[in-house]
């Protein structure tokens, strides 16, 4: 059973959609805190580095399996490679509020 390339997309732009966009709103947070929180340069690498890959890995998702449907094992393993992106990003950016010691290292 294959499935259209545009269900694939949809589900997984809403997942990497929500780990962006939680990510970006962490990124504001720590700009808008600044004097509050201690900066770490190697920390801005690493997010600068995993926001790039969250587009890289869309797009190659897009461009492996745009002309061809998806069988199901393929499906599972890029809703899986997408769950565990989104964890990734949960787990890398914290909300201030939610930092019991405000340092970014």
């Amino acid at each position: 059973m294959n499935i259209p390339i545009s269900i694939i997309l949809t589900f997984i732009s809403l997942i990497y959609g929500l780990a962006l966009a939680h990510a970006l709103s962490c990124i504001a947070e720590y700009i808008q805190y600044k004097k509050s929180l201690k900066q770490y340069w190697l920390w801005w690498v690493w997010a600068t580095v995993i926001m790039f890959l969250s587009i890289g890995f869309w797009v190659s998702i897009y461009v492996s399996w745009s002309e061809v449907g998806i069988p199901m094992r393929g499906f599972v393993l890029i809703v899986i490679q997408s769950f565990l992106f989104y964890l990734t990003i949960f787990i890398f950016f914290n909300h201030i509020r939610e930092m019991k010691i405000k340092d970014l290292k």
